[in-house]
């Protein structure tokens, strides 16, 4: 579930950075614009913003209530935001031209992320099957033929040729894994 929401986040994420671009391009202050994502976003970005804008009208100042989504959310891109604002209240600039660019930038490591993904998914897939096979031929031959195996358990060797067998499938699912894990 942690996962699900981290990833409806990021989708979301550069549709709220635009609302809060073209909020601040329209003259709006900073608390109204993150109103406006809270209001106008679905959940979780949409109560994530709800719960900054909640901070800021009890009384945190936009740094700290930003500091604290990016602690609750604990995403990359998010941080990208907070430094930015964060950088724009204590420097100042133009914080809607920051947070455009911005916008793009996530836009294009949302691309790249899903285009790994699915450059990755043979890779994925293979690791699975090659994982599964051993197991599943073992107990399709223990189905179909279950003398196959007949006096071969009773040999001394069989014990450690099991355990070296599974020993190696681990650091083969291991490096396939690192194979296709990229940290993007």
């Amino acid at each position: 579930m942690r996962n699900r929401r981290h990833r409806q986040l990021q989708a979301q994420l550069p549709d709220a950075i635009d609302i809060l671009v073209r909020s601040l391009r329209a003259g709006h202050p900073i608390p109204t614009a993150i109103r406006l994502v809270a209001r106008e976003l679905a959940d979780p970005i949409g109560t994530e913003f709800a719960i900054v804008a909640d901070e800021m009208t009890y009384g945190l100042d936009l740094g700290t209530a930003m500091n604290n989504l990016e602690a609750r959310v604990g995403q990359k891109d998010i941080s990208l935001i907070v430094t930015a604002t964060s950088i724009q209240t204590s420097i100042g600039g133009n914080l809607a031209e920051i947070l455009s660019s911005m916008s793009r930038i996530v836009r294009e490591s949302l691309k790249l992320r899903t285009k790994v993904k699915a450059l990755s998914a043979e890779g994925r897939w293979s690791a699975v099957i090659l994982s599964i096979l051993p197991f599943a031929l073992f107990g399709l031959l223990a189905v179909i033929a279950p003398s196959f195996y007949g006096e071969i358990w009773n040999e001394p060797i069989v014990p450690f040729t099991l355990v070296a067998s599974t020993l190696w499938l681990m650091v083969g699912n291991l490096v396939m894994y690192r194979m296709v894990t990229f940290e993007i």
